[in-house]
């Protein structure tokens, strides 16, 4: 474990600085400011007009806007939505950076200590908050991490460096009452260590006094235990005789207290309440048909309490258990106050809060209620918050106090387990207005909630993590969406026992089974079980930047992009199966939900093919990886190999990720026995596989007899975990080139030496397209097996030489991403243009920012007049029909080089740079040339060279042809599949008999 001791000596001494040097410490920031984002975040800065460094440094980092975005803050959001098995590596990975802006590293670290606090791993907490001992630790301006720490410390007995901590948050923080509680900690633990050298009570006198300078210094009566030997949260009691207010006249208040099996806690919170100095009180008890005492133990009280003047006690009881909210309503039937509020059995309430509460009432005539802050504690009076926050004192909704016209107004509350509270403290404000509550001395307990460690179990299905991602947030979302579709009180009333639920409710909170009334379809969706949070944030990364509701962004963004809600539902599977769910903008989970559920729709696509089933022949599943709405050179070749395999009569099962293009399905199916639309992604380094894809692919293994399950891509994993889990034949057909693929190992997280070597252990044959990707992979059982092209379906072109007055047409085929080398095809016209060499520079592509970028940069004058932007061509044909010269300026290293063997097939001299596998395709001065990296005065050289001679463009153009038509022909492609496919069976037939 990390010794903190260190640590904790380096922030004494740093908190003997002025706080204006460490505050001070704010300023470095501003080397990152961004004004950019500072402008998108903050809206009314930017429709201001003014600068935004001028904004942040005279208004925002007082009003606590952020100068940039910081990371730390995004991901931690995420954390605690689900994310937390990649965020959290993420997260200390920031921490650790040396280089790193030093507010996301310090957030970083906190959010990291905070995670594992509220998971009870407190010797990671020390671990995650070591950052805190540099030398230029930025002071928060919070007491979080001093708390943090300070309890971490005390969880492992470390009372010297808790009293150290102390010190520190003494003077950092000096009265504040966090301060006050956490000195209270530290002789609650001595207290436990002294017992039998603590005879006289001495250290719980002096708790006493500790806890009794947060009630003094705030003008409230202080208190005193039964007796001093046995000082705990049931002890508690008013250390002075307090005036009665109230009384008659003044508002009656009815107090209600649901109550399930607590006969040892519930006298605790009676004895707080008829403590109270507010003395028109009447206080409902309703025993939820307890299995226990506690109806004894109710009776008992009333009996033998001489009740003060002012409060009366009644008692309800239900023969059956009916739930919280349930018995709560059975109370609010009855109660005659003029003012409402609740009680929980096992809290403790301060004997002032009811007055103070009643008082903010009555000073604020427009308020319609109000709510007081509590902290929670242990029976043994240590305080503590499950998920550590910047103070321990927070809002108590529980202690929430509304008028009779609220009442009147909206009705009870739901009857669910949980957040029934929170809906109503929400409802209240959704009719009544932001401002129609106020609060109560803030940041002053005046309550303490009783911890009771079953309810804070990660186990419990609607454990409190499931605020964040869950049973409790689904239910919040759709409470919400009920109280903003409401026109009227009418709409929001809630009887105590409606017919049917006016929203719907997460089964498992309900405690009756009803109909709901208009159900809204997003809880219909939210709540089915398929939208999987974790799992979506995980399949989509670029949503890991913002913190945004990933719900939300799967209902209003994510559907209609195609993206897949977990891995249960293919979003465009199902879409491509039953048209008619694509017709509204509703998500096609939602038609399946509504529709085709009942109709016996499957969630997951089949799509039944056209290919014959070939008795006896081998039985292969293909898996492919994603496919846009752009087809690329690894899709194509894809289509290629299945046409091999058809003309080789071998059974196809395919599986894709999605069916966003249609026509490539289309394709595939033509080709197939069936199509399956299975969501699943790429293998990651921290990404475990998931559960539900790994059966799914074991289930079709299974299924359909698979004898070898056919890999399109290295990147994969669930498909070729089931295979081996099955001990079934794997093929994975590499087409990457890790070790020169920088972009394709960040996103993978894994070194280039690692992914080769997962190839070694999941293959039990490994296909290349190049021998560059031979030499690379390095494994045993390779075999080179190049892309293919069908030479008939590219003609050479009808006229031999071009007209000298027609300019000749250069073309980059690209995905028009930075990698495929724009920057260097720009620079490549600008240099023809100052030639003035008669040239049009196409850029053959999707649409996209870069593009976007070079549009503008041409229209203002920076960039030659000569570069055209023709857009995506879905037919390669058609594409190279319009070009005389291909070029290729990739400046990752290509494994094969697609579209130069489509040019090369239509007639099309390239020039390229010698890289990769491309001279494997380009023999230097015969079809093409080849240039050294980077040389792009090079490349104009040789451009020129085919621009001026149309004879030696029509003669390197015909010459690549024949080298397309001789090495790389579909006959050649099935030849060479016919002697894998001889291994594959023959490997098949050896595992068979072995078994």
């Amino acid at each position: 474990m990390l010794s903190i001791r260190r640590l904790w000596r380096r922030l004494i001494e740093m908190c003997s600085k002025p706080l204006a040097q460490v505050c001070g410490r704010d300023l470095p920031a501003l080397d990152n400011f961004d004004p950019q984002w500072y402008l998108q975040t903050y809206p009314d800065v930017a429709s201001a007009g003014v600068d935004p460094l001028e904004h942040y440094i005279n208004y925002g980092r007082f009003e606590g806007r952020r100068p940039f975005q910081n990371r730390a803050l995004v991901w931690e959001y995420h954390l605690w939505r689900g994310g937390n098995k990649f965020i959290l590596p993420q997260l200390e990975q920031l921490s650790a950076m040396p280089n790193a802006i030093s507010q996301e590293r310090y957030y970083a670290a906190w959010a990291i200590a905070r995670w594992y606090a509220a998971n009870g791993d407190w010797s990671k907490v020390f671990t995650s908050l070591s950052l805190f001992q540099c030398a230029d630790y930025p002071y928060p301006s919070h007491a979080g991490p001093f708390l943090l720490i300070f309890e971490a410390a005390l969880q492992h007995k470390q009372w010297s460096t808790a009293q150290e901590v102390l010190l520190v948050l003494a003077q950092r923080f000096t009265g504040q009452v966090d301060v006050i509680l956490a000195e209270v900690n530290l002789l609650v633990h001595k207290k436990t260590i002294k017992a039998t050298k603590d005879p006289n009570g001495q250290l719980n006198h002096l708790i006493l006094k500790t806890i009794n300078q947060v009630f003094i210094q705030n003008e409230l009566c202080g208190l005193a235990g039964d007796n001093d030997k046995s000082l705990n949260l049931d002890s508690l009691h008013p250390a002075e005789q307090l005036p009665i207010v109230g009384g008659e006249g003044a508002p009656r208040v009815s107090v209600i207290i649901p109550t399930y099996n607590a006969e040892r806690t519930l006298e605790t919170a009676l004895r707080s309440l008829c403590e109270q100095s507010w003395r028109n009180l009447e206080i409902l008890v309703v025993d939820d048909a307890s299995k226990d005492a506690t109806w004894e133990v109710l009776e008992k009280y009333v009996r033998n309490t001489h009740l003060r003047p002012g409060v009366e006690i009644r008692l309800l009881r239900h023969e059956k258990n009916q739930g919280t909210y349930a018995a709560r309503n059975t109370a609010l039937k009855v109660a005659s106050g003029d003012l409402i509020t609740t009680h929980d059995s096992d809290d403790w309430s301060h004997p002032q809060k009811i007055e103070y509460q009643v008082k903010a009432l009555m000073l604020e005539s427009s308020k319609v209620g109000c709510t007081s802050h509590w902290v929670r504690t242990t029976n043994e009076l240590h305080f503590s918050h499950w998920r550590p926050e910047d103070s321990w004192v927070y809002r108590n909704v529980s202690s929430l106090m509304f008028r009779r016209s609220v009442f009147e107004m909206l009705g009870y509350w739901d009857r669910v387990t949980v957040n029934g509270d929170t809906e109503y403290y929400y409802r209240i404000l959704n009719f009544f207005g932001e401002d129609s509550l106020t609060e109560v001395l803030l940041g002053v307990p005046l309550s303490f909630g009783r911890i009771n460690k079953n309810s804070l179990s990660r186990c419990s299905e609607t454990n409190l993590f499931t605020r964040f991602y869950g049973i409790r947030k689904d239910y919040e979302d759709a409470a919400k969406r009920w109280h903003t579709r409401a026109k009227s009180a009418k709409d929001l009333y809630l009887p105590a026992n409606p017919r049917l639920r006016y929203f719907k409710a997460p089964a498992a909170i309900c405690h009756d089974k009803k109909i709901v009334q208009s159900p809204n379809p997003m809880d219909i969706v939210q709540q089915s079980g398929y939208f999987d949070a974790a799992w979506y944030l995980e399949q989509n990364s670029d949503l890991q930047e913002a913190p945004i509701d990933l719900f939300e962004h799967y209902w209003l963004v994510g559907s209609l992009e195609g993206r897949d809600p977990g891995p249960e539902f293919s979003t465009t599977g199902y879409g491509y199966r039953f048209p008619e769910a694509r017709v509204d903008k509703l998500p096609t989970l939602y038609h399946y939900l509504t529709v085709g559920l009942a109709q016996g729709f499957k969630p997951l696509a089949e799509i039944p093919g056209t290919q014959p089933h070939w008795p006896g022949a081998l039985n292969l599943l293909v898996c492919t990886h994603q496919a846009g709405n752009c087809l690329f050179g690894a899709e194509r070749s894809l289509l290629d190999v299945l046409a091999a395999l058809n003309k080789l009569e071998v059974n196809l099962i395919v599986v894709l990720p999605s069916a966003i293009n249609t026509a490539y399905v289309e394709a595939i199916k033509s080709m197939a026995k069936a199509v399956m639309v299975l969501p699943y992604g790429w293998w990651k380094a921290d990404r475990k596989p998931c559960p539900q894809t790994l059966m799914k692919f074991k289930q079709l293994i299974d299924r359909f007899d698979i004898q070898a399950v056919y890999a399109n891509t290295l990147v994969l994993d669930e498909p070729l975990l089931a295979a081996r889990a099955l001990e079934v034949l794997t093929v994975i057909h590499v087409r990457e080139l890790p070790s020169h693929d920088e972009a394709l190992c960040k996103t993978l997280g894994a070194t280039a030496k690692s992914i080769i070597a997962r190839v070694g252990k999941l293959a039990d044959i490994t296909l290349v397209n190049s021998k560059a990707v031979e030499k690379e992979i390095s494994v045993e059982d390779v075999i080179v097996l190049p892309n293919m092209i069908d030479i008939r379906m590219f003609s050479p072109p009808l006229e031999a030489i071009k007209s000298k007055d027609s300019p000749v047409r250069i073309a980059l085929i690209s995905s028009n991403l930075p990698k495929k080398g724009l920057v260097d095809f720009v620079k490549l016209a600008e240099i023809l243009e100052q030639r003035s060499v008669p040239v049009v520079c196409k850029l053959i592509g999707p649409e996209n920012e870069y593009t976007r970028d070079l549009r503008e940069r041409q229209q203002s004058g920076e960039i030659s007049q000569c570069l055209q932007f023709t857009g995506y061509i879905a037919s390669s044909q058609e594409a190279l029909a319009q070009v005389d010269i291909v070029v290729n300026l990739s400046h990752f290293k290509e494994s094969f080089g697609r579209t130069i063997l489509e040019a090369m097939a239509a007639a099309c001299p390239v020039v390229a740079y010698d890289w990769g596998a491309l001279s494997e395709l380009i023999v230097d001065g015969e079809n093409g040339y080849l240039v050294p990296l980077g040389e792009v005065e090079t490349i104009a050289d040789r451009v020129m060279l085919l621009v001026e001679d149309p004879v030696l463009r029509l003669y390197m153009g015909m010459a690549g042809r024949r080298r397309a038509e001789e090495n790389y022909s579909f006959e050649a492609m099935v030849t060479r599949f016919g002697m894998i496919l001889h291994k594959i069976e023959h490997l098949c037939s050896r595992s068979a008999h072995a078994t």
